[in-house]
């Protein structure tokens, strides 16, 4: 029988799981909890349900796990990811201490092989590994308190197939003309796996968390697509995931954001919202005062704060405590944010946009100098402190082809950033693209598809 999968996209007290079935789920513990014990859980009780293997991997705050589930619900570490071990070792064993308390008389999700066991644990936090599984149960039973709450958790509670189905499978409708037609005469066929790719980063982009995300478009290179794509990203965000969604131009040397996208009924900038933030904060004030101050995109549903072009940077300087006022005003109305970045890489206003991102996207063209622009923001970013560290391991790069024939640099461009460990998507050429005015719906297909894929990654790292 093929083994299936489960995906699980961990952030502090929250977790975003795909089951076999396409169905998401959102997975939410109370403070104090351990969201790990509840996925395992989740995981056994599917593969015992489904009555056949699966393999969960999880991201995020977690770090990168990857463990197997046998239809019996014997949970074994794939060691593919030696990394990975020793998170997924305290996973195994918190997950045999929970699904035995719960009353399941099955075998106990054991730790893998003797070498497994035995293998060192590098990070001290982790605590002790068990081979005896009386011990296992002794040292991570739950309390009474804790399986009254069990009881009341719907992740716990699941052990057998629910007569309701609370979440119904994905159902793709394919766009294909002859698939349509064969429809039309009874014959199924299905959606293309084109299709149902698209379906499922479609419906990663559309996730809503708890709290604000922000993307930083960052690449000290002039000229190189930040602004083309801080504008694509946010768009994909909005138009999948219903709006809430803002470009902020955090550049002060002519920022382009404004030019490139529609105007609202004022010429409103972040200075004029940070002379307004006060005003903004106060918890009386409607929601809607903030569209005094951003410019909406019609069509593709998000909003825009504006630099102003026409000023030089030293008449528009914004410091630390400044960009954290108005992050503090963002916050308040937004649950996704696309950073635009400036090429001024030691600003005060772009360092302090690194510190509050969680997530990195580097665009680069087919150029040799704008690769190895984009190639030591990373570099540099890696060496600066743990934060920055992770945005460089975990960013997000887009090469841009900016003509109709690809640069004859653009294999070895994308070889060289994956071999740093970054996740590199390509974007066709497209005229759309280069039109003053972005809009996302005037892209072809095939670049609308490419598009949803970079966002997708970037929000399955968040």
């Amino acid at each position: 029988m093929a083994n299936e999968y489960i995906r699980a996209i961990v952030k502090g007290n929250l977790a975003m799981l795909t089951l076999p079935n396409g169905s998401v789920e959102t997975v939410e513990v109370k403070e104090g909890d351990d969201i790990r014990r509840q996925l395992m859980v989740r995981s056994v009780t599917v593969a015992r349900t489904l009555n056949q293997p699966l393999t969960l991997v999880a991201s995020g705050d977690i770090g990168e796990v990857r463990l197997h589930v046998a239809a019996d619900g014997t949970v074994t570490l794939q060691n593919d990811e030696t990394a990975a071990a020793p998170v997924a070792e305290e996973l195994v064993v918190a997950a045999a201490a929970n699904t035995v308390a719960q009353g399941y008389e099955g075998p106990v999700p054991s730790l893998g092989t003797a070498a497994d066991v035995d293998a060192p644990i590098e990070r001290d936090d982790l605590g002790p590994v068990h081979t005896d599984t009386a011990e296992l149960v002794a040292d991570n039973a739950l309390s009474v308190e804790e399986l009254q709450d069990a009881e009341e958790s719907p992740m716990t509670r699941r052990t057998r197939r629910s007569f309701i189905e609370t979440q119904a499978p994905i159902q793709v409708k394919s766009s294909s003309l002859w698939r349509r037609t064969a429809s039309a005469f009874g014959i199924n066929v299905g959606a293309s796996p084109k299709e149902i790719a698209r379906e499922s980063d479609r419906r990663v982009v559309s996730a809503h968390h708890g709290g604000c995300r922000r993307t930083s478009v960052g690449n000290g290179k002039g000229g190189i697509g930040k602004t083309t794509t801080a504008a694509m990203l946010a768009a994909v965000y909005a138009r999948e995931g219903g709006g809430g969604v803002l470009a902020w131009d955090n550049n002060p040397t002519r920022g382009s954001l404004g030019w490139r996208t529609e105007s609202a009924t004022h010429d409103a900038t972040v200075q004029d919202l940070l002379d307004n933030a006060s005003r903004l904060l106060d918890p009386s004030a409607p929601r809607a005062l903030i569209d005094e101050f951003v410019h909406h995109q019609v069509d593709d549903r998000y909003d825009v704060l504006r630099s102003n072009p026409e000023l030089l940077a030293i008449r528009q300087q914004i410091n630390e405590d400044e960009f954290d006022l108005i992050s503090s005003v963002v916050d308040r109305h937004y649950r996704r944010v696309i950073f635009d970045s400036g090429n001024d890489e030691s600003a005060s206003r772009w360092l302090r946009m690194i510190d509050l991102s969680h997530q990195l996207v580097v665009p680069t063209t087919g150029a040799p100098d704008s690769a190895e622009s984009g190639m030591l923001l990373l570099q540099e970013l890696s060496e600066r402190d743990e934060h920055s560290r992770q945005l460089a391991e975990n960013a997000v790069v887009v090469l841009t082809h900016t003509d109709r024939r690809p640069s004859p640099r653009a294999a070895e461009i994308r070889a060289g950033f994956e071999e740093f460990g970054a996740t590199v998507h390509e974007i066709p050429f497209d005229p759309a693209l280069q039109a003053v005015q972005l809009r996302f719906g005037l892209l072809a297909q095939e670049t609308q598809d490419a598009w949803l894929r970079v966002a997708a990654a970037a929000a399955g790292r968040v």
